[in-house]
């Protein structure tokens, strides 16, 4: 098992702290994003969730009269998978990735990795299937098109994921019932008791759907790291008829 420290450094403050230092310290203990995307990646290269354990705070106290108290370490638990080089070094790539300054910035893929991220931390099946959705739909819906949603998304999907006619119409009929069970979960249609036959069901389609949108987000980053890509990543329709 491994846990997640992350840490920073003041110098040590003898009377007010400077105001520099100050809003160091407020811009930290607020989160700043930089923290979550980190930990987003990760939970995308590893496939499994991780859990926050909780901050620690310091307290310093300089000749009885000065006080100085600051979070020190936000800590985050990673369970069953070990974190080596090659995932560090794959970390890294996709930060560069990630943080690429653009004119047109990527937004869908901020969404989606928080998004699966998200889903990997859920205890409820409802909340996690429609946070996967969520991530699904920003990767592969964001050109603005409203019609004929889940007829694209399945399609996009089978495109980008399946190598053969065989496995591309496999993966289109599992996002469609993915699709139809997030939107009975949205709609209120469908209750998924604990240990119920839905329930299991729905358990399968989960696990199945996290690979999925695990392969998915890995591939679009890919192709974000090159210079040349477009915003959008992806000309569906030359991938449509290629």
């Amino acid at each position: 098992r491994t846990t997640i420290v992350i840490r920073f450094k003041l110098s040590k403050v003898v009377g007010e702290m400077p105001e520099e230092h100050l809003k160091f310290v407020q811009a930290h203990s607020a989160k700043e994003p930089t923290e979550s995307k980190v930990i987003d990646l990760l939970s995308l290269l590893l496939g499994i969730a991780i859990y926050p354990m909780g901050r620690i705070s310091e307290s310093r106290e300089s000749g009885g009269a000065i006080h100085f108290q600051a979070m020190v370490s936000p800590v985050w638990h990673v369970q069953e998978k070990p974190v080596g080089k090659a995932e560090i070094q794959h970390l890294k790539d996709l930060w560069r990735v990630i943080t690429t300054t653009k004119k047109k910035p990527r937004h869908f893929l901020s969404i989606a990795l928080r998004r699966y991220s998200q889903a990997l931390t859920r205890p409820s099946l409802d909340d996690k299937i429609i946070d996967m959705m969520i991530c699904c739909e920003a990767l592969l819906l964001g050109d603005g098109n409203k019609t004929e949603l889940t007829y694209r998304l399945c399609h996009r999907a089978a495109l980008l994921l399946g190598s053969t006619s065989e496995e591309r119409e496999d993966i289109f009929q599992f996002f469609k019932d993915a699709y139809s069970a997030r939107s009975s979960v949205v709609h209120g249609s469908k209750a998924y008791a604990p240990n119920t036959p839905e329930w299991n069901a729905l358990a399968q389609i989960t696990v199945r759907l996290g690979e999925l949108l695990q392969r998915l987000l890995l591939k679009m980053l890919d192709l974000a790291s090159n210079p040349q890509a477009p915003v959008e990543l992806v000309d569906w329709k030359q991938l449509m008829f290629r």
